[in-house]
């Protein structure tokens, strides 16, 4: 019988020859196309981080809303984890497997402090971790120093708003029927924005904190529409306050001087009592 004949097909079936068809196979995606694939990947990414954070304001909307005392103990948590070294990778998605860990510390080590619910822990992490992100992204762009200056100026305008709101209500030399047209001005529309001066800084001498306790001065952007009425009111709640703190003997007093007048507009629908007649119509 006739021993078989090797064919040329046969030949190419070979062990060697597979595992040159396999690597060509292998590498048939070219740099161009690898490229590609790595572009739609990071625009995936980044489409990710925007539905996390349309998800997060979402929830934030709802009746799940931390409490004060759980949003401080995740900051607290988050930034003694940093001090060790451990924080969010914000370039990354908050439930990327890279933040996965310290996800699990803060909601571990807060859930044992306040033993509250991991949804609403689970919120308030989302709600820092954007916080964080949004900080690192104005770092980057160099706006970071313009935002915190911004950010106390509203600061202090809210909190000003606040105490005259509450020497407003308690005044008894104030007549009831001013008292209720001054609330129609209560609001940061009518109020002057502050900046504190640039070189100025606490006093470290032991000697000028015990002849004043006064803050760094702050340079008061005038509203020139503003009515002598409302001027009148606002530096009487004004003094009232200060002198509360004076008898507590608690807090610092600002040095408010007059700085460049406030370009700002008068207010829609200011009531005419509010404005100089200069600026009405």
């Amino acid at each position: 019988m006739p021993s078989p004949q090797v064919t040329s097909e046969s030949t190419s079936s070979s062990p060697s020859h597979s595992c040159d068809r396999m690597e060509d196979e292998l590498m048939t995606i070219s740099r161009s196309e690898f490229q590609r694939l790595l572009k739609n990947q990071e625009e995936m990414l980044k489409k990710q981080q925007v539905l996390e954070e349309k998800l997060a304001n979402e929830t934030n909307s709802r009746r799940v809303r931390p409490s004060v005392k759980v949003k401080k103990a995740v900051h607290d948590v988050y930034n003694a984890l940093v001090e060790n070294e451990q924080k969010w990778d914000t370039s990354k998605p908050f439930g990327h497997p890279v933040n996965r860990d310290v996800n699990e510390e803060i909601k571990k080590a807060v859930k044992s402090q306040l033993n509250d619910d991991e949804a609403v822990i689970q919120v308030a992490m989302r709600t820092y971790f954007f916080t964080k992100r949004k900080e690192k992204k104005r770092e980057t762009s160099g706006k970071a120093a313009t935002f915190r200056v911004k950010q106390a100026r509203r600061q202090r305008k809210q909190q000003k708003l606040i105490r005259r709101r509450e020497v407003l209500k308690k005044c008894s030399s104030i007549e009831e029927e001013k008292k209720e047209k001054l609330k129609v001005v209560m609001s940061t529309l009518y109020m002057s924005s502050e900046d504190t001066d640039s070189f100025a800084e606490f006093s470290s001498s032991d000697d000028d904190l015990a002849v004043s306790r006064k803050a760094k001065p702050l340079r008061r952007r005038q509203l020139l529409w503003r009515s002598k009425f409302v001027n009148e009111a606002f530096t009487l709640l004004d003094k009232r306050h200060e002198r509360r703190l004076t008898k507590m003997g608690g807090g610092f007093i600002h040095d408010r001087r007059d700085g460049t007048a406030s370009s700002r507009p008068v207010p829609d629908g200011a009531p005419a009592w509010a404005v100089k007649e200069s600026y009405v119509g």
